[in-house]
């Protein structure tokens, strides 16, 4: 996140505040009934893969997280990795495919904003939100590479629970990744 580089310890607060919003939100959302599409889990698998060729490890941030985990109480640091993985896998592919994809690709591409539906194709609203997200991560080129496949995803899927997913299994496998590799920084 370019946001946090090193340890957070009030990152389970960021999950609950968007949890809390994403809850309140989430009957005008309409992102019921899931169903996943080879889209969505190919799209996921490929930003996951593309992020681990574009995106460098910071060491010095790596350092820092695997030592404040590691002499930490065992119970502090396994409800951060609890919440790190929530706030990964769940409440931030949600509340940033509803910002990149549900409101900013509609809007810049001059249609309604909406979970569902078509959106007619634009190439301002498919690289502009793209690039808005790639600035929001710390790395912006992976970030942005990663918004053009969530944005395509969303576009041949006509629903964002889609992005939503592929953005999940994206995050999922990153945080596995820096769970056994200790590469933080990735996340």
């Amino acid at each position: 996140e370019a946001l946090s580089a090193g340890f957070v310890w009030l990152y389970p607060l960021r999950v609950l505040v968007t949890a809390a919003v994403i809850l309140y939100c989430f009957k005008k959302l309409d992102l019921f009934p899931l169903k996943v599409s080879y889209l969505s889990v190919a799209g996921g698998i490929s930003v996951a893969i593309l992020w681990f060729i574009l995106v460098s490890p910071n060491i010095e941030s790596d350092g820092l997280i695997s030592t404040t985990l590691s002499e930490s109480a065992p119970v502090l640091s396994a409800m951060w990795l609890v919440f790190r993985v929530i706030g990964a896998v769940v409440t931030v592919p949600i509340a940033e495919e509803l910002a990149f994809r549900a409101y900013l690709l509609c809007r810049l591409s001059s249609t309604e904003v909406s979970t569902r539906g078509a959106i007619p194709f634009s190439l301002v609203g498919f690289f502009a939100s793209s690039l808005a997200f790639g600035l929001l991560h710390g790395d912006w080129l992976g970030g942005a590479v990663a918004g053009l496949i969530y944005a395509f995803v969303r576009y041949k899927s006509k629903h964002i629970l889609d992005a939503i997913v592929a953005h999940s299994i994206t995050n999922a496998l990153i945080f596995v990744y820096a769970l056994v590799t200790g590469y933080w920084s990735l996340m």
